[in-house]
């Protein structure tokens, strides 16, 4: 068994010395550059060399704070959307928050908002939350669904009054995500304004809630399990409906 891990390693050491080293023949900073004239299907080897670069600066901060620099500055340029597009790919591998008020400035941007929101949700903390809900006022109805669908998946306990805010969103389908995100960030707050919002027929929010939830408000008729509540389950946390609902007898 020994003797085969060591064939194993040698075998994968000698295909990562056969493997192109595409970096070393262009410098980063006129690989960069040269994205900035990228279009689809023009250059691989250009693209290799930056995911090279991007690999390879862990690390080696200047190689990578030189790529966050260049990448996330991208974005703002005159560059095609599929070298967008490619940035956005490597800086979900490298961004951290000293990007995200760069990241932030394409939320409301249609072309942009969903590729930059994945590259957000691989950001870990409150920066993301604080941009995510400051461009909730600036969006339309389509980004508005993907920033609240990613700060209910981030599970943004500071984020829920703001959600809420959209739970009067004249739009049907922004006032639905916003209770599936309030649903999912499963804080007694978020399912206080969910119970607010199912008892209350005046509740600008009382016709448009998701519909798995209508069945669970029968769980005290003992009807809730013929009516799918795993459904419902997947869609708010399991920390909600008992907040909501209490423990099923």
């Amino acid at each position: 068994m020994l003797r085969n891990s060591r064939v194993i390693r040698l075998a994968l050491g000698a295909l990562l010395l056969s493997v192109p080293c595409f970096a070393q023949d262009i410098p980063l900073d006129q690989a960069l550059r040269q994205l900035q004239s990228y279009r689809f299907g023009q250059n691989d080897k250009l693209l290799n060399a930056l995911r090279e670069y991007t690999i390879r600066s862990q690390g080696n901060p200047s190689v990578r704070g030189a790529l966050q620099e260049g990448l996330v500055g991208l974005l703002d340029s005159q560059a095609a959307y599929g070298a967008k597009q490619f940035a956005c790919r490597q800086l979900v591998l490298i961004a951290t928050e000293k990007q995200v008020p760069a990241l932030a400035r394409h939320l409301s941007d249609p072309a942009l908002s969903h590729i930059v929101l994945y590259v957000l949700s691989h950001i870990p903390g409150t920066a993301v939350d604080r941009a995510l809900t400051g461009a909730l006022g600036k969006a339309a109805a389509r980004e508005k669904i993907g920033i609240l669908n990613t700060l209910g998946n981030r599970r943004s306990a500071a984020a829920a009054a703001a959600v809420a805010a959209q739970l009067g969103d004249s739009d049907g389908d922004v006032a639905e995500e916003a209770a599936l995100a309030l649903g999912r960030i499963g804080t007694t707050e978020a399912a206080g304004i969910l119970r607010t919002a199912f008892g209350d027929k005046g509740h600008p929010a009382h016709d448009v809630l998701p519909e798995p939830a209508w069945p669970v408000r029968m769980h005290s008729c003992g009807t809730v399990r013929a009516l799918r509540p795993r459904l419902y389950m997947k869609l708010f946390s399991r920390r909600t409906f008992l907040l909501l609902y209490g423990p099923r007898h």
